[in-house]
């Protein structure tokens, strides 16, 4: 559970919503709602997530995951060190078993070496699943108390949403999910589909996946295919260990241009490799990105999945 920590500092994006006092605010695309302290607002970019932001800088943001239990000790040792030498390089500053909403829960804070900053977070274990909320301060951030932040933490609550109401959050359409199920949808911006029992794409291999997820691109950004090919391939290595960059090519499809990048990567304790095909366009000034993964010796998925890249529209 310690990697997932810093998982919140890739969700800092803007555009202004309500501000909100003292009643419940749902975590667009979640199952959780929580009451934010007073002076903060939801801001959603339409692009690629949302948090809730203080005029003094603060934010704060939500990760859901599978249902999983937590305890202190899995965060390590107080003053412990994790991602050493990195720019999310922290220390742990308080880990502690708490409940929020009668659930269980691990209240902790990290201080940034690198960056003036301090993140309060919590891990609450819900009956569907684990909900992580970090609470970021900057040092130069004055007003915010630590019983109010803790309290906001505390507050969090868990909903019963299907999946196609969080589906109906995003700044996207999906309007074909060839036969495949929605995993997880994570920050209201990135989608997980696949087609089998499990969940996880680096443990279930002989599963097709499919990632959705989109971006905001500059304001004045011309989209050229050919030259995003190196980034993307750049992008894919940095995000799954062990990949090999097999081809690169512009393809044609109904949305127009595409840049693709046909990649094989051997996940971590397995035997096996994988085959992935990434595409990333541009579309009504954001970049949708949707990576493909299946079997080896199973390339026909690809047209399957290239199906649900097709049908990618704006909302």
């Amino acid at each position: 559970m310690r990697c997932i920590i810093s998982f919140f500092s890739f969700l800092l994006c803007s555009f202004f919503g309500p501000a909100f006092a003292g009643s419940p605010v749902q975590f667009p695309g979640t199952n959780w709602s929580f009451i934010p302290p007073p002076g903060f607002v939801l801001m959603d970019s339409k692009t690629s997530g949302f948090k809730f932001k203080h005029a003094n800088g603060a934010v704060i943001v939500m990760l859901q995951i599978a249902r999983q239990s937590g305890d202190k000790a899995d965060l390590g040792a107080i003053d412990s060190i994790s991602y050493v030498g990195t720019p999310n390089e922290v220390r742990l500053e308080r880990a502690e078993n708490a409940t929020a909403g009668g659930r269980p829960a691990v209240l902790s804070t990290l201080r940034y070496t690198k960056s003036p900053l301090r993140s309060h977070n919590i891990i609450i274990e819900g009956e569907g699943s684990t909900a992580l909320i970090y609470f970021a301060v900057p040092d130069s951030a004055q007003g915010i108390e630590a019983a109010t932040i803790e309290a906001a933490l505390l507050s969090a609550t868990e909903d019963q949403r299907s999946m196609e109401q969080r589906l109906e959050d995003l700044p996207y359409l999906i309007n074909e999910t060839a036969g495949m199920r929605v995993v997880n949808i994570i920050n209201n911006s990135i989608v997980y589909l696949t087609d089998g029992p499990g969940d996880q794409m680096d443990e279930h291999i002989a599963q097709p996946f499919v990632v959705v997820s989109v971006s905001p691109a500059g304001p004045a950004e011309i989209f050229v295919p050919e030259r995003e090919l190196t980034k993307v391939g750049t992008q894919i290595r940095e995000q799954y260990a062990n990949t090999t960059i097999v081809s690169e090519q512009v393809e044609m499809t109904p949305m127009g241009p595409v840049a693709a990048v046909n990649y094989s990567r051997a996940p971590d304790g397995k035997t096996t490799s994988v085959a992935g095909t990434a595409w990333l366009w541009a579309n009504d000034g954001n970049y949708m990105l949707v990576i493909a993964q299946h079997p080896v010796d199973k390339p026909a998925m690809l047209d399957r999945m290239a199906k649900i890249r097709d049908s990618i529209s704006k909302r």
